[in-house]
């Protein structure tokens, strides 16, 4: 998608966007809409972008992904997660429909705010505040910029580590196709896992290194432990490399497992996740970086996630 498309479709939903750099390489952040980032570069989007999920969502609808790179709420799945509060899968109503409100725009960033609460699978409410710091970073061949996502507890009772569970979950959503592939490095102690149906002979462990087809055509998603320091993914055909990068954090602080699997499961929540990939069987990818939070969750404990996103073309 070209700039002036996406800069339309936003027009036509009554979107508005906050815009940082030039015609050539350009970040739109729209706090109304989840607040989603879109970077382009060369005039091109380099987000997957679904227009029909501009508009509002309906009453008792379901949820489209309008794409970019948006902030969530982990785990998704198990007796801890949030999206299995009906008994079955959606996307809980509060992110669906969660718009932010700016706070500060300056030079190179943006800070926006909202507040929410979710209910995960074993009915504990847990209220959030929600802010999202997104600054612009010079990179001399393409575009970049981090994201700092902090959630702040605003409940009055301290909960267990048994009760509940959440950290701040970023996935950068990307058009994917037999030409795209994610990789890694693999240094050692760190671990996979398999969060759906196994990649199979799609994930090559080369020594140091991973690859990953990531096609856009079969549903798969992998958990990623903290020793591995950075993911991304190549397009051959249009030679673009993305890469994410997220400040790791102390000891002190648990990775948790995100899975998306039912509460009724019966299955081992306790893979520290601090990335994951998503392949879709709907032509998209996504590249997916998760907080860490403390045993117990305090009242007003913040808890963040700062994590770097660069792209450019390797040509």
């Amino acid at each position: 998608m070209r700039m002036s498309e996406l800069e339309g479709s936003l027009a036509s939903s009554g979107l508005e966007a906050v815009t940082f750099g030039d015609a050539e390489k350009r970040l739109f952040i729209v706090p109304e809409l989840h607040g989603r980032i879109f970077a382009a570069l060369e005039g091109n989007v380099l987000h997957n972008v679904n227009p029909e999920a501009f508009r509002p969502m309906k009453a008792g609808g379901d949820f489209l992904n309008p794409g970019g790179d948006s902030l969530w709420c982990a785990p998704e799945g198990t007796r801890w997660g949030f999206f299995y509060d009906a008994g079955r899968w959606r996307v809980p109503e509060a992110l669906a429909k969660c718009q932010y409100k700016i706070v500060r725009i300056e030079k190179d960033r943006l800070t926006i705010r909202s507040s929410f609460s979710l209910r995960n699978a074993l009915g504990i409410e847990i209220p959030l505040e929600s802010t999202r710091v997104i600054r612009q970073l010079a990179h001399s061949k393409g575009v970049g910029y981090e994201t700092r996502d902090t959630l702040r507890y605003l409940g009055e009772k301290p909960l267990s580590y048994e009760d509940a569970r959440v950290v701040p979950w970023t996935l950068s959503q990307y058009p994917a196709s037999g030409t795209t592939r994610a990789f890694f490095p693999f240094p050692s102690g760190a671990r996979l896992k398999d969060f759906y149906e196994p990649f199979g002979d799609r994930l090559k462990m080369l020594g140091e290194s991973v690859e990953l087809d990531t096609d856009g055509r079969k549903k798969g998603q992998i958990g990623i432990s903290p020793e591995v320091p950075m993911i991304s993914f190549r397009d051959s055909a249009s030679g673009l490399v993305v890469t994410r990068k997220s400040q790791k954090f102390l000891r002190t602080r648990r990775y948790i497992d995100i899975a998306d699997r039912p509460p009724t499961e019966d299955y081992n929540a306790d893979f520290p996740t601090r990335y994951s990939i998503y392949n879709g069987d709907n032509s998209i990818l996504e590249l997916e970086s998760c907080g860490a939070m403390s045993a117990i969750l305090e009242p007003g404990v913040k808890i963040t996630l700062v994590t770097e996103n660069e792209h450019y073309f390797e040509r």
